[in-house]
This record gives C-alpha cells, sequence and structure tokens, in this order.
C-alpha cells in the first residue's frame, strides 16, 4: 500500500487493475501532541470537517 497524493496503490490489486473513486468526510486536526487522551478526544471533536476525494488503484492481477 502507497499513498501517492490522492491516490492510493494497492499491491495486490483487488479491483483488476480498475481505478475506484472514493470520498472521505475527515477532520481537520493539526499536527501536534496531545497530552492526555482527553484533550485529543477534544480537538477532534471540535475539529472542522472536511470531504476528501481521491482514487484507489490495484495493480492489475493476472488471475483469470
Amino acid at each position: 500500500m502507497r499513498l501517492d497524493e490522492t491516490t492510493l496503490h494497492l499491491t495486490p490489486g483487488p479491483f483488476g487493475g480498475r481505478a475506484i473513486a472514493i470520498t472521505i468526510d475527515a477532520r481537520d486536526i493539526a499536527s501536534q501532541r496531545f497530552a492526555s487522551a482527553e484533550e485529543a478526544r477534544r480537538v477532534v471533536a471540535s475539529a472542522a470537517v472536511v470531504t476528501l476525494n481521491g482514487l484507489v488503484l490495484g495493480a492489475p492481477t493476472t488471475d483469470r
């Protein structure tokens, strides 16, 4: 598995070489250390939701 910009490359590929479009809702959190699990929960709960779009691309398989 390798992430390249907005494309996740999977080997072996589960999709017969096809690209699958994905949309994921995520939380926008700055890179930081948290003093406690409670602080991490508060930051995640208050973070803005962003929508990420990309592709999952599997290497072509030779199985038939």
